[in-house]
């Protein structure tokens, strides 16, 4: 997993037990292949506002990934119930954002494209 040095992490206690969020692309792209739910193009200011529980529980599971490869999605989408789903969505759009801004690699301009 590659590591954005500005990219934050943010810890969520559920039950006792502490989870690490973290925003990771490859665990964002599995959690879509599993729920059907398109995390990175679904999120429309609506969903920011007032998400489906569905979602977030999927965003859940694919934040908690890459630190507790263990957590089933089963056992991610469990730990979100009525009392706490808005204190885990606050922490989610955290780290998402973070994870938005992670840089991509630099590349080089492509040769055959014109820029003049």
């Amino acid at each position: 997993m590659r590591k954005n040095p500005t990219q934050q992490t943010d810890s969520l206690v559920i039950d006792g037990e502490t989870y690490v969020l973290f925003f990771d692309f490859e665990a964002i792209a599995d959690a879509e292949e599993l729920t059907g739910l398109p995390l990175i193009s679904g999120l429309t200011k609506k969903d920011v506002n007032s998400p489906r529980i569905s979602f977030v529980r999927a965003l859940l599971y694919a934040c908690i990934r890459p630190h507790q490869p263990k957590v089933t999605y089963e056992e991610a989408a469990a730990m979100v119930n009525q009392w706490n789903w808005s204190k885990i969505w606050e922490r989610l759009l955290k780290v998402w954002v973070s994870g938005m801004k992670e840089p991509g690699p630099e590349t080089e301009a492509d040769p055959q494209v014109d820029q003049g």
